[in-house]
């Protein structure tokens, strides 16, 4: 891992670790967090939406934290920023390691969807990535449930 170290929060498919390890062998996971004041939806287009995160008082999105490189980095930004219309951001937020010993707030970067492209139906295999992934670090799975049927119009 490089000195150019950043601190990336996914909230999406990234969090599944066999995904994260496919695209970017470097990233080391460190934690976990839990956005505060936002919801996740689905955007994109009609038929293979993506998640993302808008805000929305009172609600909350569990998201785990990577360590990445610049390499790493790049690798992100390809898919975020030029297949997938999001913009990159950055946020403190509180990360609780995985080892339990403690919390650290770490200044991260986070890809989000402009909010002016319409919800849709969840691609299926993201969807799914982000299942896995809230079974194996312990979330709970209707945080994707309901932002699918919400983002879809329609009980998913």
């Amino acid at each position: 891992m490089s000195r150019d170290k950043k601190y990336y929060l996914a909230y999406d498919s990234d969090m599944n670790i066999a995904k994260m390890k496919r695209c970017c062998p470097a990233a080391q996971l460190i934690g976990t967090a839990v956005i505060e004041n936002h919801e996740l939806l689905f955007r994109g287009s009609d038929r293979r939406a993506l998640p993302t995160i808008a805000p929305l008082k009172g609600s909350h999105i569990p998201a785990v934290v990577w360590k990445v490189d610049s390499e790493c980095e790049a690798v992100l930004d390809a898919f975020h920023l030029c297949y997938n219309s999001y913009y990159k951001k950055k946020i403190k937020i509180p990360v609780k390691a995985l080892n339990g010993k403690g919390t650290a707030t770490k200044n991260c970067i986070v890809y989000i969807m402009p909010q002016d492209q319409p919800l849709g139906i969840p691609d299926g295999y993201h969807k799914m990535l982000c299942l896995e992934a809230c079974r194996d670090f312990g979330f709970d799975i209707r945080t994707i449930l309901e932002a699918a049927s919400k983002s879809s119009g329609r009980m998913v």
